[in-house]
């Protein structure tokens, strides 16, 4: 019986995430309840934070580390994830039709663009770009 409400339990986090992987734009955004929303940013926070592939070179990891001094630092908690999404597509309404992915992930190198350009520095890299510059209308 512990199994079977193991592999149940399991299996609808798996489907809850599934879904919200195409979260395409704001207004698929909006429809997700708080529970899909803060799942769906801490999958995020963890692929961008703590994986990077094995053919990743000094830039890649240097977002991954920066991404976790920046959220240990900050003490970043689901609900700022989800709070970061909501403003970025506020301030950025003609990214509106873009995926939550990219609102979260432009909202956490704008947050920890800091932070990464410090690791970068210790790094001997080029610094990151102002992110700004990217959300400009064009």
């Amino acid at each position: 019986m512990r199994k079977f409400l193991v592999c149940a339990i399991f299996a609808l986090s798996i489907s809850q995430a599934q879904g919200a992987i195409f979260i395409t734009s704001y207004e698929k955004w909006q429809k997700m309840t708080p529970q899909q929303k803060a799942g769906f940013v801490m999958g995020i926070w963890d692929v961008q934070a703590n994986m990077v592939g094995d053919e990743a070179g000094p830039y890649e990891e240097s977002f991954m580390d920066g991404f976790t001094k920046c959220g240990n630092d900050l003490d970043l908690r689901s609900k700022d994830l989800v709070m970061m999404v909501d403003r970025y597509y506020e301030e950025n309404p003609h990214q509106r039709k873009e995926p939550a992915f990219l609102a979260l992930t432009m909202a956490m190198v704008d947050i920890c663009q800091g932070y990464i350009n410090q690791v970068r520095q210790e790094r001997g890299l080029d610094r990151l770009i102002d992110v700004n510059l990217l959300n400009r209308k064009r």
